[in-house]
């Protein structure tokens, strides 16, 4: 390309980035619905010629998904560490924001694209070409990076930029730019300060202002600039390498939650600028040792003439060199800590964001708004279901224009309850010692009442189910039903909020079938439950009302839904010639799963219609009372994998054993001794045999006993139309029995879905046992809330299965155990920052293994 054509190409670029961002006057300040435009603009798609985007996928189903994404810089990667200790730091940073439940979104320039999200092998390129090959890339070089097919690492101001364009709200960074010291003469103030006072609804967080500038004057700048700046859990404004700058911060916050709270007010104000979050580092260099290294390096660069953008990495390099390394300790430990702290803002804005929209969903209709700012015109728009409930849950949807694409058709059905759930516990009580952190814990008493906490939230195994295979990523969809009521509006409103993968309703050929049916008739009432927990989150008595599912879960309705599901996916699965896969009845559909809320014979018809098209039914028992189902219903054969915890285990053993004639199990309280024989044994183990030995003669009598009555039927009668050995193939030609052990891990049971055509019932031989303690170990002392971990454990192994990880059951075990772990740390069924990435991060660690 000659110079022309070079010159050429960098205006393109240059204008193509400004049109995205439409200024909304002439001083270009860039209004906040312009930003909104996310990847439409400049960043785009593969064929935009000017500029071009590559998204990794987990990023685009995050940002689609609404959930919580953390964009990182990368010129700390290219000219802030040596290799390979940047590799292994960038890999480190993006393992930390997973784990806390949220996408990481390296930014970076290669080959004259816009690259969010970065894949492993990106990231290592671009770690061992470094500044070689990778230009320091601040906003007035992202023209000429991009018109040239450069690579560039971007700096704060450009990265800020960038993922506003793609609709990121957190930053994460180690420390912003500033007045750089003797700014009087050389006027060198970073572009990071101009591009926080320009670029809205951003926090940016930080490890405050770089200690080898002018703070004092840099503090200045933000101010004039609008910039809110907050110091997080200190009075003080850090300095990078060192907690406290010695000057005071302008205000401070405590809490992800505060910050999140602060953006968002920041947002509704319609500020102009973002907020700057200042994190104190964990692990401060020393501070006299440091400030005489970065006076050394200041002398030096001026002896060597260095102005601009090489000041700060020639800096950086020297003051390390001088501090023995020490410094360079302290920008790890910084970035990392900064990390942890941005995803927890990014989370809890995520959060925040998910339940203003559920109160829209729950108390607003359809509407607009329209009006006149300072800045110009702005436009405000809803749209939500009302608390009085249409008849037809397609009415409150709006259709989709014909740009939008289509969800993807859903790979999972999920039948049974939807309920709003009340939940109480006893209240913590401080310790009177204000300065112990530890807390005394009241408990409940019979006979009177006891001072607590009570939480008013969505709940329903299968309604928790669904929600957590669609924050897993799997489109899903969901067959139950609500009275037209507010604890319906609310709980329609907040499965709307969970988009488009989980479906509602479904398209069957030119009709639009009611998967989640409102209950027309007044004196429905949508299911409830009250929950009593104790003082360690643990389940003590509940009370539910679940009438509704008998009235309005018919077997009609049940296996319709089912149909419209599979057809869908049928319809999903047709060639371009019209023909479909002749392997199996529903390509897409995976499995389904259903709860223990159903009739008898809503569950009978919902068993057979599965088993005639050869698709696996997991049944969660949802309590000791439904566990018996599948029995009453005498379709245990066509179960392929059931979840019972020791209670429901012992119920349907002991249903078992009286219909085949044998002995029945033990009494209740019999049944609470094993409980505490196997966490016994759990724990220490007895007689020298080993814990999970023990596990496996304690419960196999009635493993054994469950898993024949799945395989050849015996003791269990035969559902119309199905013979007492069943031809149901199970799942991938087996049927498991997942025992749920509570915060101790879970017994995996497994045997041929094949009928024993020569024997009455299988033989031990023929069942494989084994015993999964929690992931790597990892102990589960401090539980808020385990009324969802069952639900969640679910949720986890059927989106492994869905996905086929590796090592097939075990692996799917390995992910719904670590859901269930997440699921009680939280108040919450299922936790909002449940993601499948988070997952694969935790199995990781607990195999010790790099992820």
């Amino acid at each position: 390309m000659d110079a022309r054509g070079t010159t050429r190409a960098v205006l393109h670029a240059c204008v193509d980035v400004a049109d995205t961002a439409k200024p909304c006057h002439r001083l270009g300040l860039f209004s906040q619905d312009a930003y909104r435009t996310a990847l439409s603009g400049a960043i785009t798609t593969e064929s935009d010629e000017a500029l071009s985007s590559y998204a990794s996928r987990p990023l685009s189903s995050a940002l689609q998904a609404r959930k919580a994404v953390v964009a990182l810089e990368s010129t700390i990667i290219t000219h802030g560490m040596p290799y390979p200790t940047n590799l292994q730091t960038a890999r480190d940073v993006e393992a930390l924001v997973v784990a806390g439940g949220a996408i990481p979104a390296t930014i970076a320039i290669l080959d004259g694209r816009l690259c969010v999200g970065l894949t492993p092998a990106q990231l290592e390129a671009l770690a061992k070409e470094g500044p070689a090959r990778a230009i320091k890339c601040s906003l007035r070089d992202l023209p000429w990076a991009l018109a040239s097919n450069a690579w560039g690492a971007t700096t704060v101001a450009s990265t800020l930029h960038i993922a506003k364009l793609a609709n990121i709200s957190v930053f994460v960074t180690g420390g912003v730019g500033g007045v750089h010291r003797g700014a009087e003469q050389t006027m060198d103030v970073s572009a990071d300060l101009l591009e926080l006072g320009r670029v809205p609804g951003m926090a940016v967080v930080c490890a405050g202002v770089k200690s080898i500038l002018d703070i004092s004057k840099t503090l200045e700048v933000l101010e004039t600039q609008g910039v809110p700046v907050i110091s997080y859990q200190t009075d003080a404004f850090p300095a990078f390498f060192t907690p406290d700058s010695g000057l005071r911060a302008p205000a401070r916050v405590d809490s992800p939650g505060e910050v999140a709270r602060m953006l968002q007010a920041s947002i509704d104000a319609r500020l102009r600028s973002s907020i700057l979050v200042a994190v104190p580092n964990p692990v401060p260099a020393a501070s006299a040792a440091t400030q005489a290294a970065i006076e050394e390096a200041l002398r030096e660069a001026e002896v060597r003439g260095l102005a601009g953008k090489e000041v700060t990495p020639f800096l950086l390099q020297r003051v390390n060199e001088a501090t023995g390394g020490a410094s360079l300790k302290a920008n790890i430990e910084l970035i990392k800590n900064n990390a942890r702290v941005g995803t927890a803002i990014a989370v809890a804005l995520a959060e925040e964001k998910e339940e203003e929209r559920r109160m829209e969903g729950g108390l607003m209709g359809k509407g607009q708004a329209r009006g006149q700012g300072a800045s110009g015109e702005w436009e405000v728009s809803y749209s939500s279901s009302a608390s009085s409930l249409p008849a037809s849950a397609s009415a409150s949807r709006s259709s989709p224009s014909p740009s939008q694409a289509s969800p993807p058709p859903p790979a999972v059905v999920v039948v049974g309850g939807a309920v709003l759930d009340l939940v109480g516990s006893p209240k913590p009580a401080s310790n009177d010692d204000h300065n112990d952190v530890k807390q005394q814990v009241q408990r409940l008493e019979r006979g009177t009442s006891s001072p607590g906490i009570i939480r008013q939230k969505e709940g329903g195994v299968a309604r928790n189910v669904a929600e957590g295979l669609t924050r897993l990523g799997v489109s899903t969809a969901l067959v139950s039903t609500v009275a037209q009521d507010p604890a319906g509006a609310a709980l329609v409103a907040s499965l709307r909020a969970l988009g488009p993968l989980l479906h509602l309703d479904c398209s069957n050929g030119n009709n639009e079938v009611e998967l989640f049916y409102q209950a027309p008739h007044p004196a429905h009432r949508t299911a409830s439950c009250l929950v009593a927990l104790d003082e360690a989150g643990d389940l003590v008595a509940a009370v539910a009302d679940m009438d509704i599912f008998t009235d309005c879960l018919t077997p009609q309705r049940v296996v319709a839904g089912l149909d419209a599901a599979a057809e869908a996916a049928n319809i999903a699965g047709t060639s371009s010639t019209g023909e479909r896969s002749s392997s199996c009845h529903s390509p897409s559909l995976a499995l389904v799963v259903s709860d223990g809320n159903l009739a008898v014979p809503a569950f009978r018809a919902l068993a057979t219609a599965c088993a005639s098209r050869g698709l696996p039914l997991l049944f969660e028992p949802t309590s000791a009372s439904k566990a018996l189902l599948p029995l009453q219903a005498r379709v245990l054969h066509l179960v392929s994998l059931m979840t019972p915890n020791l209670r429901e285990l012992d119920v349907l053993a002991k249903a078992l054993r009286e219909e085949g004639g044998g002995r029945e199990t033990g009494s209740h309280h019999e049944v609470v001794e094993l409980e505490e024989h196997l966490i016994k044994a759990l724990r220490d183990g007895s007689g020298g045999v080993s814990a999970e030995e023990e596990v496996m003669q304690l419960l196999r009598p009635n493993i054994d006993r469950v898993l024949v009555g799945m395989t050849d039927g015996v003791g269990v009668g035969a559902a119309d139309g199905f013979q007492r050995k069943s031809n149901v193939e199970g799942w991938k030609g087996e049927k498991h029995l997942l025992v749920t052990l509570g915060k101790h891990g879970l017994v995996w049971a497994s045997v041929s879905a094949a009928p024993n055509a020569n024997k009455a019932t299988k033989t031990r031989r023929d069942i494989n046992i084994k015993y999964l303690p929690i992931p790597g170990g990892q102990a589960v002392e401090a539980m808020a809330d385990c009324t969802g971990a069952g639900d969640t454990l679910v949720a986890g192994i059927v989106a492994a299965l869905v996905r086929a990880v590796e090592r097939g059951m075990e692996g799917a075990l390995e992910m719904g155990l670590a859901a269930a772990i997440q699921s009680v740390q939280v108040n919450e069924a299922v936790p909002k920052h449940l993601t499948w990435e988070g997952l694969q991060a935790t199995v990781a660690r607990g195999r010790g293994k790099e992820f």
